[in-house]
């Protein structure tokens, strides 16, 4: 059994002995706990409960005295308490002086809860027992304060020289004392302010016994039942005249007596003054002691008027543990119905999805947007005022509107019960010639016999729609050389230049939304929106860039300096290309805004898009209060598969975004290309590195070698120059020689631009630990190596070591069958789903490194104002790069089968994708550790595989409708994703969603039971199973055999998963495989093992 059998949980005065199992005729003792209690169970024909101290001297001779109330409760079921009645004032000296007799039978898990009411322990000196809590240490910091002569100076009143009007009387005081405590204080006396002439200071909101309270401890004076009484005002106090030590006094006592009375309360303060350590412990009583449940009602109230970032705090910590479903839906009800209060900001009225009208007339659309006007300016008080407010009417297949609002207009709007949900305009972040052949399709330039490329005719007129900065059309990647006619489907317009033209038989669209982004840039007065052109061109490069590598035409000679030389094209290089802008220049590292996005995904279904490929995203959100989450289901709905980038947060647990269950969502992982060259250092070591430099040195000879910290200017730290940060490296010290900066923060090419301002002549880039392994090859201005970070560490060892340091950077060479390859990349956002832990994300890693693509010519390959080259193709590394390749596959499978849908296309890539490397070992981390699902999903992408995956797990609107009921969606929150009304399923289970992946998030003593249903898409055959168990789990599954007769037959089955032994309480990962000899159908299984 693990030590956390015994293992007391504490929080203030509580504490908490979790028992899962208890045999007959067993005894249990808990860890120590409370300076050295023990619990003890005994279960014979009755239970035995004891409280007692560890025995010693000291407890023999002077026992601790403890008023308690101690609880019983059958953590299953109804959640039956028994309680006994409460012990005060009891002497705890052995294991007999507290015994508790039940006999009330109990069987499985039971929790013990003591909850001391007070502990006393004697003092060292013998006096009188003393409470643990009595308060000492307030006294302590009061006292340190002031001398005692100074509690006399104000009960006495000598020498007052100001007096504190409160709501209910006057209390003279001392300017010097006041000053010397408080720095709000002190400016009131220092400035030409009205205290100062008047000799009085006004404190409205406080009472003449709690301001005497709040003077007492400033002089040194106050006792502590007077401190406990008036603790509230004097937090008030603390905070609003800046005294930091009765700050934390209180903070400290208010952790210190939590019950269910005031809990609510003072997790109210506890966000009202900024104090994580109360807000931490309320969260953690209501949450993991279960008192939720004892103050149901009153916490259903505090939900609906709490701060929404509180509730939202609360909500993850609920999301880590096991909840009823009517706690989830108050919880997203309240979620979703308080509103972010702002001055003025841009809000998202949504109203629903639209009843589908295949092709609605203008009459139609513009009867939309007057209801739209009609529905505000019942608000704002006149249909003038709703057009002026209104940016956005969203009329096609979303129903609703962007405008600004401000707090009030938000929260009345809400109100109206046509309106489904109201949330901000949330700002997101962005997230070739060799990829294809590492992912099979091609040989040396060649396409394979047998290759999806030629069996889908290389992904013939799909349409692959993009949502980013744009496009770059005289990219020869968009050339329409050899294509055909336009589809007589798409219904889209050009928007490249003013008459519109530009677009031809490839590029068939171009739209660019930016009102989202400029009602934004109003509201916090930027200047970045000045500058912009209004039209879908591509002015930063990376939307070319992921647009090509989807759907790219074939460019023969595609190189960057001339490396990696090859044929460029896209995953589907003679589908049809369409881009949607939706992405700006930054203003507070925001750069796609959740209106614009929301317009694009509705213009992107009108327009008569199959694929949409999405390299933006931010922090997960729950899913109704998601922009991409609502625009994708509404696309997924019409048939459109949406592939989404997970995140550039890696290696971070939980960081991953895109995490709708509808979505296809990708990390990235390595190719088996390089760009390499070496740093050659002068005690004859050699480091193999990464870089795209367009230059060498100037010579072949070595150079004096300096870390950036050495070469600090005056005014700089050492660790913002050793970032090599702007304006922190001093010429002088770097000038002739080659830098030596760490990777971090700020971009990597702007570290070379750094150098190259310091004069230096080459740069060396080492990794943090954190990036491990992972090196990028970058076009840095300067010659410049990336090495690893164990190079790193050697490359600082080596200057400490020696007087005169030197070194010599080689020019850059194009390696390929590097090994092993793929590995994942550190940057690449991780699991566990932080929205929902029972769906596995990422689903699938692709190739996002070092990626050759189509470039703009608008910006140099660094994308930075120094930068004066330009490219026709230029190297990137992201999930944004690895989204597309998967939007590439896509679309050839579309073309191949046009007849599956979004939900079987993802199980088709998922289901195929493996999980060994080019050394046919396990897939690994940029760190050279084993990778995991929460890194990889489902594996690496294999397109060849995927066109025949034998079996599919399909869904249908209906599923994911389920699914949000299965996580407490109420009617009115289904509507933000169905017009139509659903009626939840009564016993709908999240472990009956038909996923591709199996994850149990909370396998505890009783077996979690997954059904899962799969379709036949191959010829008839009979499939049997095959299991790699989790570590300490067993895994059945029921029936062991499918047989199938039919193309499209469906098959249920079930998997049982019961824990072992009892577990490390972390996540342990195994695998399912369906396969009849020809096809492996593998699902990967992740548990998280208590």
């Amino acid at each position: 059994m693990s030590d956390s059998a015994y293992r007391v949980e504490t929080t203030s005065r509580l504490a908490q002995w979790r028992i899962d199992n208890l045999a007959s005729c067993t005894y249990r003792k808990s860890d120590p706990f409370k300076i050295g209690k023990h619990l003890s169970v005994e279960k014979n024909r009755v239970l035995f409960v004891r409280l007692y101290p560890e025995i010693s001297n000291l407890t023999r001779d002077n026992p601790p005295i403890a008023s308690f109330i101690i609880r019983v409760v059958c953590s299953v079921g109804d959640r039956k308490a028994l309680t006994h009645p409460e012990i005060t004032n009891k002497k705890l000296k052995s294991n007999d002086d507290f015994v508790w007799a039940i006999e009330v039978p109990l069987t499985g898990k039971f929790i013990i809860d003591v909850e001391f009411l007070d502990l006393k322990t004697a003092s060292g000196e013998g006096g009188e027992p003393c409470s643990i809590w009595a308060g000492g240490l307030t006294q302590k910091r009061s006292n340190a304060t002031a001398l005692a002569s100074l509690s006399r100076m104000l009960t006495e009143g000598i020498h007052t020289d100001i007096m504190i009007n409160v709501s209910d009387g006057s209390i003279g005081a001392h300017r010097a004392i006041l000053a010397a405590r408080s720095p709000v204080f002190q400016s009131m006396f220092s400035h030409d302010l009205k205290e100062r002439e008047l000799s009085t200071i006004n404190i409205s909101d406080m009472s003449i016994e709690a301001c005497q309270a709040f003077l007492n401890y400033i002089y040194g004076n106050i006792g502590h039942e007077e401190f406990l009484t008036h603790r509230l005002a004097l937090l008030h106090a603390a905070d609003k005249y800046d005294i930091s030590d009765l700050k934390d006094a209180c903070h400290e006592s208010l952790l210190e007596d939590i019950d269910t009375k005031n809990v609510l309360e003072r997790l109210q303060n506890a966000s009202l003054y900024q104090l994580p350590r109360l807000k931490t412990s309320c969260i953690r009583y209501l949450v993991k002691f279960g008192k939720i449940y004892d103050i149901r009602d009153d916490f259903n109230a505090f939900l609906l008027c709490a701060d929404r970032d509180l509730v939202a705090e609360i909500f993850a910590e609920m999301g880590n543990s096991t909840l009823p479903p009517f706690l989830l839906s108050v919880l997203l009800f309240s979620l979703f119905q308080i509103p972010t209060y702002a001055a003025k900001n841009s809000y998202i009225v949504y109203l629903g999805a639209r009843p589908h009208v295949l092709d609605p007339s203008s009459s139609d659309l513009d009867s939309v947007t007057n209801s739209h006007y009609n529905l505000l300016g019942t608000v704002l008080g006149s249909n003038e005022r709703a057009q002026e407010a209104i940016f956005y009417s969203y009329t096609r297949n979303i129903n609703g509107f962007a405008a600004i609002l401000d707090d009030e207009e938000a929260v009345q709007i809400e109100k109206d019960p046509n309106v489904v949900s109201v949330f901000p305009n949330r700002g997101r972040k962005l997230h070739t010639t060799r990829s294809w052949d590492f992912l099979g399709l091609e040989e040396n330039g060649e396409t394979r016999p047998g290759s999806i490329l030629k069996k889908a005719r290389f992904g013939a007129n799909t349409i692959i729609g993009n949502l980013d900065t744009g496009v770059w059309p005289e990219s020869k990647s968009f050339s329409d050389e050899g294509m055909g006619p336009i589809p007589s489907k798409w219904r889209g317009i050009c928007q490249l230049t003013k008459n519109g033209s530009r677009c031809n038989r490839k590029l068939i669209g171009a739209r660019y939304f930016s009102k989202g982004y400029l009602a934004y840039a109003s509201m916090v007065n930027s200047t970045a929106a000045k500058s912009i052109q209004p039209n879908a061109r591509d002015y930063a490069g990376h939307g070319s860039h992921t647009l090509s590598t989807a759907g790219g035409n074939f460019v023969p000679r595609a190189s960057v300096f001339g490396n990696g030389n090859g044929t460029a094209k896209g995953g589907s290089p003679k589908a049809r290309v369409a881009a949607y802008k939706v992405c700006w220049p930054p203003i507070n590292d925001n750069e796609c805004f959740d209106a614009d996005i929301l317009a694009a995904f509705e213009a992107a279904i009108s327009d008569g898009v199959d694929v949409l490929s999405v390299s933006l995203g931010g922090e997960a959100v729950e899913f109704f209060n998601d922009g991409i989450a609502i625009g994708s289901f509404h696309a997924v709905k019409k048939g459109i598969t949406v592939v989404s980038s997970a995140g550039n947060s890696g290696p971070t647990p939980g960081s991953v975004s895109n995490v709708a269950p509808w979505m296809l969502t990708v990390g990235a992982s390595t190719i088996d290309r390089e760009f390499s060259n070496y740093v050659a250092l002068g005690n004859k070591k050699h480091l193999k590195g990464a870089s795209l430099s367009s230059t060498g040195l100037p010579a072949e000879k070595f150079y004096p070698l300096i870390s950036a910290s050495d070469a600090k200017a005056t005014n700089a730290s050492a660790s913002e120059a050793q970032l090599c940060k702007p304006s922190t490296l001093d010429k002088k010290k770097a000038e002739g020689k080659i830098l030596v900066c760490v990777r971090g923060e700020n971009a990597r090419a702007n570290k070379g631009q750094q150098a190259i301002l310091a004069g230096a002549v080459g740069m060396i880039l080492v990794n943090d630990k954190l990036s491990g392994n992972e090196i990028i090859a970058d076009p840095h201005l300067l010659p410049a190596s990336h090495v690893n970070f164990s190079d790193g560490e050697s490359v600082f060892a080596y200057i400490k070591s020696t007087k005169i340091p030197m070194a010599y950077i080689t020019r850059v060479k194009t390696e390929l069958g590097t090994k092993p390859a793929p590995f994942m990349a550190s940057f690449s956002s991780r699991g566990p789903n932080p929205v929902e832990q029972s769906i596995l994300k990422p689903d699938i890693t692709a190739p996002g490194v070092s990626i050759i693509a189509a470039y703009t010519q608008a910006t140099g390959p660094t994308d930075g104002e120094f930068d004066t080259r330009r490219v026709p193709f230029n190297t990137e590394s992201g999930t944004s790069m690895s989204c597309p390749h998967v939007s590439g596959i896509v679309g050839l499978l579309k073309t191949l089968h046009p007849t599956w849908t979004p939900a079987a296309i993802k199980s088709a890539i998922m289901t195929t994708a493996r999980k060994r490397d080019n050394n046919k070992g396990t897939m690994l981390d940029s760190s050279k550790a084993r990778a995991t699902p929460f890194a990889y999903g489902a594996g690496h992408v294999q397109p060849n595989s995927a066109m025949d995956p034998g079996l599919v797990y399909d869904l249908t609107t209906d599923d994911y409708l389920n699914f949000l009921c299965a996580r407490g969606y109420n009617a009115t929150l289904l509507k933000v994703f169905s017009k139509e009304p659903h009626k939840c399923p009564k016993a709908y289970s999240l472990s009956d969603f038909n996923y591709p992946s199996i994850t149990v998030p909370n396998l505890r003593d009783t077996p979690v039971t997954v059904t899962r249903r799969v379709k036949n898409v191959g010829s008839p055959g009979t499939y049997v199973v095959r299991v790699k168990e989790p570590v300490g789990v067993s895994v059945t599954v029921k029936p062991g055999t499918l047989q199938f007769k039919s193309n499209g037959e469906e098959k249920k089955f079930t998997v049982v998963l019961k824990a072992q032994v009892q577990g490390p309480q972390d996540y342990v990962f195994g695998e399912l495989n369906w396969t009849d000899g020809k096809h492996n159908v593998r699902s990967p299984i992740v548990v998280m093992h208590y």
